[in-house]
């Protein structure tokens, strides 16, 4: 269905956004259910862009997602450009993103990350100092500040560092065998650090 607006009803300004658009959506939805197929519907995009969501720039409320099985968002860089990088997202799916680049009027997948890639680029680059950190000195014990200072960090707040260590553990530190424990001293609450081969620490 090209595009949405072209099946939808027309309300006032006074409807709830978010309703009327869980309730077209949910009447496609139906249908495609139903008959065992695949509507996919084109949407427009907003034209201010959100730098951290990218599913933010879908124009309308977020019930359009809470109803779709799979949503994707086409982004070209520059308008009249060659190259866009398509985000895909769903409940029965990996996330997904793909870099294209337009050869002879057909878009071309020029790079492909997957779920764990993504997560992967959203950790703060100093998560992968400290890991490299951590695989030269076999291990550390310290408070964040100290572990901070060893990887010549001096603008990270501590307690920045140690909620994103924790939050990015699994896809920075647990594949080289890092693990991790905190520890408390009396007058600081410590990092310990060690590898898969050792004993407990």
């Amino acid at each position: 269905i090209d595009t949405l607006q072209m099946v939808r009803d027309n309300v006032s300004g006074k409807t709830n956004a978010y309703a009327q658009d869980y309730r077209d959506l949910s009447a496609l939805k139906k249908i495609a259910d139903d008959h065992k197929m695949c509507i996919f519907l084109v949407h427009h995009n907003r034209k201010e862009r959100d730098s951290n969501n990218v599913f933010n720039d879908i124009t309308g409320s977020t019930g359009i997602m809470g109803v779709a099985d799979t949503c994707m968002v086409l982004r070209k860089e520059n308008r009249f450009g060659t190259d866009a990088v398509l985000s895909i997202t769903g409940r029965d799916i990996e996330e997904k993103r793909l870099k294209l680049a337009m050869q002879k009027n057909v878009w071309e997948v020029t790079e492909a990350l997957d779920a764990t890639s993504l997560r992967k680029e959203q950790a703060p680059h100093y998560l992968f100092d400290i890991a490299d950190y951590l695989l030269k000195e076999n291990g550390f014990e310290g408070t964040a500040t100290e572990l901070l200072a060893a990887i010549g960090d001096v603008t990270t707040p501590a307690n920045v560092a140690s909620k994103n260590i924790t939050k990015h553990f699994g896809t920075v530190f647990t594949p080289l065998g890092i693990k991790m424990k905190p520890k408390r001293r009396a007058d600081a609450r410590l990092l310990v650090f060690w590898f898969d081969d050792d004993d407990d620490g």
